[in-house]
């Protein structure tokens, strides 16, 4: 696992039990940041980004673990700085409790917060209060969020072991709120809820998803996830929507005014990061998502946009 020199996390107070930037965190991110500029840029990007992360190991000693960003030239297989740290942890002593993450990037004006996928991959090794520090080049802009306003609408499944997925779905599926009968939006959900029995290859993994959009016309279109035995070859269900939403905006056709994802248990959920980081980019915004709130069970009607805050962006090829 990569750690800096000159940094001593022994007496680390888990970023400051008053939640203010202090001087011990300015002189980490300034060692991060040194620690960037020493570094090539990926050759595809050309934009680096440094991640370290601040854990408790299973014998309770306090470390950390840096990444950076990584991009082939198919850049689907990139692999963020965030994600690159945080699998090292597979190394250490477990279970492992995170502390912080702390992230510096080649970005000259704004700090800039992780990207979705990171934030996903995130949200199943941490809780929502977990604190996130972000800099910029040079470090002269900083701003710490806690993780639960950077991703909202995480997994139902975000902290379960595979082998209590589906008795995990089946509890949360006896307290959910269905859509008004014979509402459009009843409708696209039981055609969704069906071809969740698509989705077959469980023996690759239990959990069944699929995912519809319905336009202002009234037409419909559903898809179902395509599981890979590597995993990363998964081919998300609502990505898959991706065709009939772009040829509609193409032509002129009618927009999307709903989006819905449900497993084999009838429960919605937000898009995946992939789903979200296609939606946001290219314009779906302001769409009407249903979701239910794990929590109560409560159907909720929001927008793609509200599970995206915080979204870097950044101009490739540009001047900062």
């Amino acid at each position: 696992m990569t750690t800096l020199p000159g940094l001593d996390f022994t007496e680390y107070d888990d970023f400051g039990k008053n939640g203010s930037l202090g001087e011990e965190t300015t002189r980490i991110l300034r060692v991060i940041n040194t620690y960037r500029t020493s570094l090539l840029p990926p050759y595809q990007s050309h934009f680096r980004v440094i991640a370290l992360v601040v854990y408790k190991d299973g014998e309770g000693g306090v470390s950390h673990v840096c990444g950076t960003n990584a991009e082939p030239c198919t850049i689907g297989g990139s692999i963020c700085a965030e994600r690159a740290a945080l699998v090292s942890l597979r190394h250490a002593s477990q279970p492992v409790k995170l502390l912080a993450l702390y992230v510096v990037t080649d970005e000259a004006r704004n700090a800039l917060f992780p990207g979705i996928l990171c934030k996903e991959f995130l949200s199943s090794m941490a809780d929502d209060d977990f604190t996130i520090i972000v800099a910029n080049a040079e470090t002269t802009d900083v701003h710490f969020k806690k993780l639960g306003e950077l991703y909202p609408f995480a997994s139902a499944y975000r902290h379960t072991d595979r082998n209590e997925l589906v008795a995990t779905g089946q509890a949360l599926a006896r307290k959910i709120q269905m859509p008004s009968t014979e509402s459009h939006a009843a409708i696209l959900y039981e055609e969704v809820f069906k071809v969740t029995a698509r989705d077959d290859r469980d023996n690759v993994h239990p959990i069944r998803y699929a995912a519809g959009v319905l336009f202002a016309d009234g037409t419909r279109v559903v898809a179902w996830q395509k599981k890979g035995i590597e995993y990363g070859t998964t081919i998300d269900a609502m990505v898959q929507l991706a065709h009939a939403l772009e040829s509609n905006k193409s032509q002129g056709l009618a927009s999307p005014i709903l989006l819905l994802q449900c497993d084999q248990f009838g429960i919605l959920h937000a898009p995946s990061g992939h789903a979200r980081g296609f939606l946001m980019e290219y314009g779906y915004e302001q769409v009407p998502l249903l979701v239910h709130d794990i929590r109560t069970g409560e159907l909720l009607r929001i927008t793609v946009g509200a599970t995206a805050p915080g979204r870097p962006l950044i101009s490739f090829g540009e001047e900062n």
